[in-house]
């Protein structure tokens, strides 16, 4: 049971999630029990996912993500307290682990695919650096100075990576991604394409969907939006570049997937703006969805949608799971959360 350890009526927590907004929850890996992953932001255990779609089936109005759209666009009022679920990434956890459990609720996700990632089955960057960093610390280190990606202070963390223990390397190793993720493009690129070739002669994880898979997805009544070509900011790249990310995308996913119609799409790591915006409308896209904590009323940017991130971070979560996630639908943390969802 999904139970948290408190007094509050649930009564009294239903109402203060509003009745005519649209939540939309992102999820990207939902981690088998036992297994971790070193990105806490991104994880959710089985256990926690099953039990918030227990959550939802019993309180909320599961709408999908397209239709939702399709209402706020016309005016009609939602459901009340309405919810949606998206997945970004394209995991292959996604189809072995989230299909089945969505099934038993019920429910449709939408599912944003980056295309060239699926099509060349390469895993991201951030992953490439967790395996170099846990087998071939030397090199990390190494490229890492050459390329000067990263603090000297972290340098001489990875240095000493193998003798810590798996919950302390996987903090420094993010702290590596956090750190890349504040560099220019260009040179974070540069510094990834060293660490890709020490991968190339070793087995990598088979992380990500194929397009079978993704095909499968979209059999069982799930919706397949555009994650762009390569995951890339959007706003890191030259207008041609940035066009070419959102136009062919959306092409090369329809013929890949026999859809027709890819009706959304999602700013990867939420990079966007009002050029961008507008460049995604002009691709023909109904709506797109970002990383902005919150949820949308009927006044909403259908091409700005706000989405909550869902992960397994601790603390007061831990003790009253439920009493949180009513709290956090609401909107009462959200500028907290906003920021630590950032990270």
């Amino acid at each position: 049971m999904f139970v948290g350890k408190t007094n509050i009526h649930r009564n009294s927590l239903r109402k203060l999630v509003g009745s005519d907004n649209i939540t939309i929850l992102t999820f990207h890996r939902i981690i088998p029990e036992g297994e971790n992953y070193f990105i806490p932001p991104m994880a959710l255990s089985t256990k926690n996912f099953r039990n918030l779609l227990q959550l939802i089936d019993r309180h909320f109005s599961y709408i999908s993500l397209d239709e939702a759209v399709l209402k706020l666009r016309e005016g009609v009022q939602l459901p009340k307290r309405s919810i949606s679920l998206t997945f970004d990434d394209g995991y292959r956890d996604n189809f072995t682990v989230v299909l089945d459990i969505l099934n038993k609720y019920g429910m449709k996700a939408t599912f944003f695919i980056p295309v060239n990632p699926i099509e060349k089955q390469e895993n991201y960057w951030w992953d490439i650096l967790y395996q170099v960093g846990t087998n071939d610390a030397k090199s990390f280190a190494y490229f890492a100075h050459q390329h000067q990606v990263l603090p000297k202070s972290l340098i001489s963390l990875i240095h000493d990576i193998r003798e810590k223990n798996n919950g302390v390397r996987g903090e420094i190793l993010r702290e590596c991604v956090r750190s890349l993720n504040m560099t220019a493009y260009i040179k974070r690129e540069q510094f990834v394409k060293e660490l890709r070739q020490i991968t190339l002669n070793s087995q990598s994880q088979h992380l990500l969907l194929n397009w079978d898979e993704v095909k499968e997805i979209l059999k069982k009544g799930h919706e397949i939006g555009s994650h762009t070509l390569s995951h890339r900011p959007l706003t890191q790249l030259s207008e041609a570049e940035a066009r070419k990310e959102i136009s062919e995308s959306k092409a090369i996913l329809s013929k890949k997937i026999g859809q027709q119609q890819v009706m959304g799409f999602s700013y990867p790591r939420g990079d966007w703006n009002q050029k961008i915006a507008d460049m995604v409308v002009e691709g023909g896209y109904s709506y797109a969805v970002t990383t902005r904590y919150g949820s949308n009323n009927r006044n909403a940017n259908l091409y700005a949608l706000a989405r909550r991130n869902i992960s397994d971070y601790q603390g007061i979560r831990a003790y009253m799971p439920t009493v949180m996630y009513w709290l956090e639908f609401s909107g009462i943390f959200d500028k907290v959360l906003a920021a630590r969802r950032s990270e």
